[in-house]
Formats: structure tokens, C-alpha cells, sequence
């Protein structure tokens, strides 16, 4: 029996090392990867000239990316906006057979540069219908892009929207420029159709959105909490000469608010959603946090004004009040009389990550581990709702804690969900991608996709406890975490060193016959990298189990001193 030891000792070992490389697969599936282009765009130099909005559409059988940056100059002093349009074709990310295909590439179609810096940026469904707008491919896709233009002594806002996919026809007074390195105005292919408008005032606008062809805006200071300006319907259609602006004259104010002076140690953060509402109705969502040294308040206010003519008041109701506090900003260490007090930083403030669905039905919030979701509901029968008192609609409000992952400190940096509001993307720090999934989305998932979650996952698993314990709501609309894309998998597609900057999920069902194969997915993903990079994933499968190599040599340096321990055990027994 003791010549058996040294074979003993080096089975065990190999088996307790074999158990940990188990422990440290992916508790989540994650999906089957469709295909993986390698086109720089964007250079090896991106920390340098990263751009500050990303942007992806797919219309017909094209992907349109918008890179932008908001002060692209050699300094402060002299910036100016740049916005850079790509497409490539749509149908090459659909099958790994077209990873050679020479079409299958960005292709630049042109560059503009503005004015002035770029302030802000919103995506939009121009001329949009949100209780039937469910496809992902028609061609109500615009950009909204502010920007400050000098005029001597006065800063104007000038807004420049465009229709994503829709370009300008050929006219004798366009000039064709060719774009090679400069970064200047320049045309390879026409511009999309774009109209520029001058916002009234000249105040600093803190918040700024565009929905449903409303623009949704505020300044600092303002007695009004809001403002509104409808688009024109036909704002694409305006016939306009070169370098023609929109001037519009005034703005429709929301509820009035007193100006005050903040104490110098608060800080304040605004975030204004249009969500849906019946006709003639205008329903603000006010995402605000509110700080101070010690703590932080987060609230979350839906506003919205009267279709009477007679009644103009505004109304305000509170949907959620959430407030955390830092630690003790003072500790006493023990037998240390030099420095008995250890002061700590100001308390971190977190940035609130908010992602409105298609039909403004649905409107999610990530605050570092916490998912928000409110779903309009017409029915207040529910207990969960928030109902407003003046109104048979309401909102349904869910709140949850993200999960663990692999103990890392979890800070979501995007957000997307589809036009249904049934999947939900959430790009953390650590380049993971969570992949929520609930209604009929989540129906159609097989079995295999379920969470491999084991026991003893589950046994130190807080969150799980947390979800168990909490009620289901009706119709089965929470969110459920189905697939991870975890750092480790980019590592398998040899993308662990390059960020994502941007993702986009499409049901391409919607997209036009005769581009759909047989055996295509309905619900596809988009991931572009921080170089250009595009990666597809199939929503509805899931990807085989990952190779045994690729875990290894993730930790390579952990697993190689068990083995040398396991060997040198081997060693003392056989002496």
C-alpha cells in the first residue's frame, strides 16, 4: 500500500485542482457567438482620441454606426464638434461564412465638423407611434446633436438633427469633398438629411433629451423646471439653401421652480424622460440625485401636465426615494494619539444609467447594483402600482438587486433594451454584458440556457436569497438573468484587451425578406469594441461549454503553484 502513496497524493491533488477550475466557470450561459470582424476604425491610439458617443442603427440591411466627439481640437480654447458616419451591410454579421467577404467592412461616408463644441447628444424615433412602433428597421431613426455657436458677445445653442438612413439627393450646390486623414467636412457618399435649429435663450442647458420628436431640455439657472419644443413633422422635408438654420422663437416652460442658492457642499444631477401618456398629455420621468459629504438621495418623479385647456396645472408624483449614507467620516485608532482621527473621502456619487424603450412604455434605471424598471400600465388593480390620483394610468415600479460577479465592484456604464422592452443589455466596468430577458422574450429560451447555478452557488449566493424571498409580480414581467457575457469569453475571441463601447440588440424577423435564412436567430447582438471591432451573438442559443485551455490559462499563474505544491507532496512521499 505504500508504494500506491505517491499515485494517492497525485490523483488527489489533480482532482482538487481539477474542482477549482470547475468553481471558476461561468455560473451564467452565455450566447453563441455568430461571427467576429476585425476592422480598426478607430485606431490602437483610442484612450487618445476616444470618442465621447457611440451610436449604432440598423435600417434595412444596414448597420449605420455615429462616432462623436464633443470638443475634438488641438486644445480647449479652439474645440469643435466632429461627428464621423460608418455603415456596413447588415446581412455579412448574419452567418460566420461572410467573415472574408471584402464588402463585410465599415465604409466612412462622410465627416462633419461643427461650429462649436457639442454639448450634448440624444437618439430619437422621429415621427414615432409608441403603442405600435416594434420594429427595429423602419426608418423614423434620428440624432439629435446640440451644440454652442459664438456670435460676438452671445453663445447660441444650435441643434442639428438628423435622419439616420435617409440621404440628401444629389443638388449642383453640394459639395463633394473627398474624406482621406484630415478631419474636416468632407464627403465620400451625401450626408443624411439634417436641419439645424437655434434654441431660444442663452442660458446653459444642464439636461437636454429629444422623444417622440420632442425636445426635452433644462437650464441652470430657470424658473421653469423644464422646457419643451415640438418638432415640425416635416423638419427633413423643409426646403432649405446651404447653411439654412430653423430659428425658433420661444419654448413651451413646465412647472415653475423657485432659484436658489445651493449650499456649496451639495451637488445635484437631473435626468429628464419623456415616457408615453394618453393624448394630448405630456408626461416627464425625473430621474435626480441629489448629494451631499455623507450621503446621497435618489429620487425618481413622473410629471405631466393636463389635456383640458382649462386646467394648465402641472402635477408631480413620487415614485421612488432612495437614500444612502457613507460611513462614519471619522474613526477612532486605537493607541495611534498622533493621528487619531482618519478622515475619509467624500462620499462617491453613482451616475444613473437610463434606457427608454421604443414605445416609451417601459423605462429602466441601473444605480450601481440596483436595477429600477417602470412599466406604464393602464390597469390599478395592481398593489405595486403608483397611480396617479388624477389619472386611471399608472406605473408599475420593480426594483432588484444585480448580481455578484465574481466580486467585483459593479458599476454599469450602458445600457440598451430592444423595442419591446423585453431584453435588457447592461455593459458593467468589468466588460461584462448581462443579458436580461423576461415576457415573451424569455418564453422562447430553451431549457439549456437556464442558469448552470449550482448548489453551492446558490448557498453563498446573498442575491439569490434576496430574490426568493421577494414576490413575483404579475404576468411574470420581472427581469430574469439569463446569459453573461463574461471578460473571460472576450478573452476567448481575443478581445479581453479592448473595451465595448457599444451594443445593440435587434429582432431581425422585422428585417426585409429574403436577407433572413432558415436558420438565422430571431434576436441577434450587436457588440462593437473600442477599435471597431463587431461581434454577433445568437440571443436565442446558448454557446457550448468553454474550453478547458481558455479557463486555465486565465488564472495560469494560480494552477501552476498548485501543481508545484501537489508535486512537491508527490516528491516527500516517494522519499
Amino acid at each position: 500500500m505504500t508504494r500506491y502513496r505517491p499515485l494517492i497524493m497525485f490523483a488527489v491533488g489533480i482532482t482538487f485542482i481539477y474542482w477549482i477550475i470547475s468553481l471558476h466557470k461561468a455560473p451564467f450561459p452565455y450566447p453563441r457567438n455568430i461571427i467576429l470582424t476585425r476592422d480598426v476604425i478607430f485606431g490602437y491610439s483610442y484612450e487618445v482620441y476616444k470618442p465621447d458617443g457611440i451610436f449604432i442603427y440598423a435600417q434595412n440591411d444596414w448597420v449605420y454606426l455615429t462616432a462623436i466627439w464633443k470638443g475634438h481640437g488641438s486644445d480647449f480654447d479652439d474645440a469643435t464638434g466632429l461627428v464621423k458616419q460608418y455603415r456596413r451591410p447588415l446581412h455579412l454579421l448574419l452567418s460566420s461564412n461572410n467573415i472574408f467577404d471584402p464588402n463585410n467592412k465599415w465604409q466612412l461616408l462622410y465627416i462633419h465638423r461643427f461650429e462649436g463644441p457639442i454639448t450634448h447628444i440624444s437618439s430619437y424615433y422621429h415621427e414615432n407611434n409608441p403603442m405600435t412602433s416594434n420594429n427595429d428597421f423602419d426608418e423614423n431613426n434620428a440624432l439629435a446633436v446640440l451644440y454652442q455657436k459664438q456670435e460676438q458677445e452671445q453663445i447660441q445653442y444650435v441643434l442639428r438633427l438628423y435622419n439616420i438612413g435617409n440621404f440628401e439627393s444629389g443638388s449642383a450646390d453640394f459639395e463633394y469633398v473627398e474624406c482621406k486623414k484630415h478631419s474636416s467636412t468632407c464627403h465620400n457618399y451625401p450626408s443624411f438629411k439634417y436641419q439645424d435649429i437655434i434654441l431660444p435663450g442663452t442660458t446653459k442647458i444642464k439636461s437636454f433629451h429629444v422623444e417622440d420628436s420632442l425636445i426635452l431640455y433644462s437650464r441652470n439657472p430657470d424658473h421653469a423646471k423644464f422646457r419643451t419644443i415640438q418638432i415640425p413633422r416635416n423638419i427633413f422635408d423643409i426646403g432649405k439653401r446651404q447653411n439654412e438654420v430653423l430659428v425658433i422663437k420661444s419654448s413651451e416652460s413646465g412647472p415653475t421652480q423657485r432659484i436658489t442658492r445651493e449650499e456649496p457642499s451639495k451637488r445635484k444631477t437631473l435626468t429628464y424622460r419623456r415616457v408615453y401618456a394618453a393624448s394630448g398629455v405630456i408626461r416627464v420621468m425625473n430621474a435626480e440625485i441629489t448629494a451631499d459629504e455623507e450621503s446621497w438621495t435618489f429620487q425618481v418623479t413622473v410629471i405631466h401636465n393636463s389635456s383640458s385647456v382649462d386646467d394648465t396645472s402641472w402635477r408631480i408624483k413620487k415614485l421612488i426615494s432612495y437614500t444612502q449614507s457613507s460611513p462614519k467620516r471619522a474613526e477612532y485608532e486605537q493607541f495611534d494619539f498622533v493621528h487619531g482621527i482618519t478622515p475619509t473621502s467624500p462620499i462617491a456619487i453613482p451616475k444613473p444609467i437610463v434606457v427608454t424603450a421604443r414605445n416609451m412604455t417601459t423605462i429602466c434605471i441601473a444605480l450601481n447594483d440596483i436595477l429600477f424598471t417602470f412599466d406604464y400600465s393602464n390597469a390599478t388593480s395592481t398593489s405595486d402600482s403608483k397611480q396617479d390620483s388624477y389619472s386611471k394610468e399608472a406605473y408599475i415600479v420593480r426594483s432588484e438587486y444585480l448580481p455578484v460577479l465574481e466580486e467585483l465592484p459593479f458599476q454599469v456604464l450602458g445600457a440598451e433594451v430592444n423595442a419591446n422592452g423585453n431584453i435588457l443589455l447592461l455593459v458593467t466596468q468589468e466588460n461584462y454584458i448581462l443579458i436580461f430577458k423576461r415576457g415573451l422574450a424569455d418564453i422562447h429560451l430553451p431549457s439549456l440556457t437556464r442558469s448552470r447555478k449550482g448548489w453551492f452557488y446558490r448557498l453563498i449566493d446573498d442575491n439569490q436569497i434576496n430574490n426568493s424571498n421577494r414576490a413575483t409580480s404579475i404576468n411574470g414581467e420581472n427581469w430574469e438573468l439569463r446569459m453573461v457575457i463574461a471578460s473571460s469569453y472576450l478573452d476567448f475571441l481575443s478581445q479581453s484587451d479592448l473595451g465595448v463601447i457599444a451594443v445593440k440588440t435587434l429582432n431581425i424577423s422585422k428585417l426585409q425578406p429574403g436577407y433572413v435564412g432558415k436558420n438565422v436567430t430571431e434576436n441577434i447582438l450587436l457588440t462593437l469594441f473600442e477599435n471597431g471591432n463587431v461581434a454577433t451573438f445568437n440571443l436565442d442559443k446558448a454557446e457550448q461549454e468553454m474550453k478547458l485551455w481558455f479557463i486555465i490559462k486565465r488564472r495560469w499563474q494560480m494552477y501552476l503553484g498548485m501543481i508545484c505544491v501537489v508535486l512537491v507532496f508527490v516528491w516527500h512521499e516517494m522519499h
